[in-house]
C-alpha cells in the first residue's frame, strides 16, 4: 500500500498548505482519506477526484472536511466528460436518519450540501466497525473528540495503515494501533497548551507516547498548528516517542 500527504494543517492550513487529506492506495484501490480545506487541489496532483474509489471522513470538522463542496463539483464533471460512470461511496459520521442519508451535514445544521447526484452510498459508519472497499479492508473506532470522530485502519495484503483522527489519548486506541505497519497519529497541540487540548486532541508528547506503547513500524505525526514552530513540534513528539521522528510534507509518499 501507499500514503501520501495531501496536507497536514490544522484547523486552517499554512501558506499553499491544506488541511487533513491523505491518500491511500493498494491493490488497485484509492481512498481518500479525509476532504479538508485546499485537499482537492493537491489531490489532482497524484490522481483526479474521478478515479477515486471512496472517500471516507473521520469527523464533521471543516479541516477534515471542507472540501467536500469543491470534490462534488470535481466528481460531477467526471460524469460530464465520462471519465467516471459510477457514483462515489462516501463515509461519514453521524446519527442514523433517513433525513440524512442524502445529505452531508455541515457544522450545526448551518448549511447542507447536496450530494444525491455524484453518490448513492452515503454510510454513517457509527453504525458499523468493518467495511470491504473493493480489495481493501477498512475498520472504524470510535475515539474521544469534541464531536462523534472515528480512528480509520486499512488493510491490504497483510499490510495495515492506521489513522488516530482527531481524539483524547485513550488506552483503547494503542490497542487498535498496535503492530501498524504505518501509524499516522495528529500531533495538534505543545505541552504549553494542554489545557486545550483535554477532551479533544492529542497533546504532541502523547503522540509519540501512544506509538511508541503501540509498538508500531513507522510513525508519521500529522495534523499541525501553522503558528507552531516544526521544530518545537517535532522536538515534543520526539521526547514522546524516544527517539527521532519524521514529521511528513504534504506531497510525500510512503510505501508499506
Amino acid at each position: 500500500m501507499k500514503l501520501t500527504v495531501l496536507g497536514n494543517w490544522s484547523p486552517y492550513p499554512a501558506a499553499d498548505g491544506a488541511c487533513s487529506g491523505y491518500l491511500i492506495e493498494g491493490d488497485g484501490t484509492k481512498i481518500l482519506l479525509e476532504c479538508g480545506n485546499g485537499i482537492v487541489g493537491k489531490l489532482h496532483k497524484h490522481c483526479k477526484a474521478w478515479d477515486l474509489d471512496a472517500v471516507i471522513v473521520s469527523h464533521l470538522h471543516a479541516d477534515h472536511c471542507g472540501d467536500l463542496a469543491p470534490l462534488r463539483y470535481a466528481i460531477n464533471a467526471g460524469f460530464l466528460y465520462k471519465y467516471r460512470k459510477d457514483k462515489l461511496p462516501v463515509f461519514i459520521t453521524g446519527q442514523p436518519s433517513e433525513k440524512l442519508q442524502p445529505l452531508l451535514k455541515f457544522n450545526d445544521c448551518l448549511r447542507f450540501y447536496y450530494f444525491e447526484d455524484i453518490t448513492d452510498t452515503i454510510t454513517e459508519y457509527g453504525t458499523i466497525k468493518k467495511q470491504k472497499i473493493k480489495n481493501l479492508q477498512v475498520e472504524f473506532f470510535k475515539v474521544k473528540h469534541s464531536i462523534p470522530a472515528y480512528a480509520v485502519a486499512v488493510t491490504a495484503m497483510k499490510k495495515r495503515i492506521v489513522y488516530s483522527a482527531d481524539t483524547e489519548y485513550i488506552p483503547e486506541l494503542e490497542s487498535f494501533a498496535f503492530g501498524a505497519d504505518l501509524f499516522l497519529c495528529e500531533a495538534s497541540v505543545l505541552e504549553k497548551d494542554m489545557d486545550y487540548a483535554r477532551g479533544k486532541h492529542l497533546v504532541t508528547k502523547q503522540a509519540g507516547e501512544l506509538a511508541k506503547k503501540a509498538e508500531v513500524k513507522k510513525f508519521l505525526p500529522t495534523h499541525f498548528f501553522p503558528e507552531y514552530e516544526i521544530e518545537t513540534i517535532k522536538k515534543e513528539v520526539e521526547e514522546g516517542f524516544g527517539g527521532e521522528v519524521h514529521l511528513p510534507q504534504i506531497g510525500e509518499s510512503y510505501e508499506i
